[in-house]
């Protein structure tokens, strides 16, 4: 059986684009990709884990490396419930504002999530942050422990 000579390829011929279709509806907005602490964390040495109190847990996944403000760079290694994640502490870094040292201690803040002026309320050894759900951010200047020596640094 000969072969032919000539083969007849199909081709496709686009149309006309056609009109533009109604608009969708606006979706809903998506969860706020961070939480704030809702007690104090105690940093873990490097390739430590502590749990930490949030008010929302559920935005994080397991395994996601997350950064917490003052600490460090942290994996995400369990999440027991709506509140609460086991962070794991990815490096030691106390020389330049986040990881290791362990205790709260080493040059690592204590981190505190509260309401108002924490003078007379947090007490907690220098180096310290606090955070109010308003924005402001307080700093403790005083060393020792005590429930004073805090400074507004953003209002």
């Amino acid at each position: 059986m000969a072969l032919p000579l000539r083969v007849c390829l199909a081709t496709s011929i686009p149309g006309p684009v056609g009109g533009m279709g109604i608009p969708g509806t606006d979706g809903s907005d998506g969860l706020s990709a961070s939480t704030f602490l809702t007690a104090a964390f105690t940093m873990p040495s490097q390739g430590g884990s502590n749990t930490a109190e949030v008010d929302d847990s559920t935005v994080f996944s397991f395994g996601e490396i997350i950064y917490m403000a003052v600490a460090g760079y942290m994996q995400v290694i369990g999440i027991p419930d709506g509140t609460h994640l086991v962070l794991l502490n990815l490096r030691d870094d106390t020389s330049g504002g986040g990881g290791g040292g362990g205790g709260g201690g080493g040059g690592v803040p204590e981190v505190f999530f509260g309401v108002g002026d924490p003078n007379g309320v947090v007490t907690a050894t220098l180096p310290a942050i606090f955070y109010t759900a308003l924005g402001e951010v307080w700093v403790k200047t005083v060393a020792g422990t005590n429930n004073t020596g805090w400074t507004e640094v953003i209002a």
